[in-house]
């Protein structure tokens, strides 16, 4: 039986695309969030927070600093933003600077 979800690209019809031609399909894995969420810094040092996921996962984070001219984020280093497989750990350098972060589930999870 041949049932599920799909989305294709514009311009691709979704009865008869490729897969690197959808969008989405439910036949294959795609990325699941299991966290996201912001850490505010009210000083330099390190913050944590726990994730429980007892793995290591992919993250994406993005960086603001209040001591910049400009209002812009950036993706932090490594130094700045890590994750192993109990936390994610964040470092502001002063206070009001801000950690956005997304912690993926492991595919099949």
């Amino acid at each position: 039986m041949n049932y599920g979800m799909k989305i294709s690209k514009e311009g691709y019809d979704v009865e008869t695309a490729d897969i690197k031609d959808l969008v989405m399909t439910s036949k294959a894995n795609q990325w699941k969030i299991h966290a996201q969420g912001t850490i505010s810094f009210s000083g330099s040092g390190y913050l944590t927070v726990e994730h429980n996921l007892g793995y290591t996962p992919s993250y994406l984070g993005m960086y603001h600093s209040v001591s910049w001219d400009l209002d812009r984020y950036t993706i932090p280093s490594i130094s700045r933003l890590f994750i192993d497989s109990t936390y994610i750990h964040a470092y502001g350098s002063s206070s009001g600077d801000i950690i956005s972060y997304v912690i993926f589930k492991d595919f099949g999870a």
